[in-house]
């Protein structure tokens, strides 16, 4: 997921069914496993929301929703509702949440993990069970290594020690990876 576009958190194939009500008046997300602060957002009707930011009764930039984000460690829980307290069709529900997006903003170096995205919609008396979505976070080593050349010489037979260093004090010396301590640099 490392430097892609921000992705939904909803499959286009998203079927909501309740058999006792057409009509929903609040959408709730608890977004879980945040380990990056604010370079984890929502994207939802025009607006960014930041993963560690709480937010209260913001309308949405288009105009048609306003947002409350609860946050605490590692989690981020959002309200969904209309702003001028209506309910919410099925099909506004569905289409809702089929363009609500997560991106991470690190394109360097994220933290590695699972993103759990737990919704639920309630239609005035009771919630729905939990439609849960994973999003991996997963970082890519796109630091290229860089070496400079050191030699050094041995006489056939011989064993080569420090002292047969042409220059420096190590095959290594010169040689930087961005990403140290968490690669390591090897002589082949």
């Amino acid at each position: 997921l490392e430097d892609s576009a921000a992705i939904s958190i909803a499959d286009s194939d998203l079927d909501l069914v309740d058999s006792d009500s057409s009509s929903f008046d609040q959408i709730s997300l608890s977004i879980t496993g945040l380990r990056d602060g604010n370079l984890e957002r929502v994207f939802l009707d025009g607006s960014t929301f930041e993963l560690a930011t709480d937010v209260s009764s913001q309308t949405t930039a288009g105009g048609n929703y306003s947002v409350d984000i609860a946050t605490s460690s590692g989690e981020a829980k959002i309200i969904i509702t209309h702003p001028v307290a209506t309910a919410f069709t099925e099909s506004e529900v569905e289409s809702l949440l089929r363009t609500l997006r997560y991106q991470h903003f690190d394109g360097v170096n994220p933290t590695d993990g699972d993103r759990i995205v737990d919704v639920t919609v309630r239609d005035g008396d009771d919630e729905s069970a939990a439609a849960r979505s994973t999003i991996n976070v997963d970082p890519v080593n796109d630091n290229s290594p860089s070496a400079d050349n050191e030699s050094f010489t041995v006489a056939e037979g011989g064993t080569a020690t420090e002292a047969n260093l042409d220059s420096g004090t190590s095959l290594l010396d010169g040689d930087t990876d961005a990403d140290l301590p968490n690669d390591a640099l090897t002589v082949n």
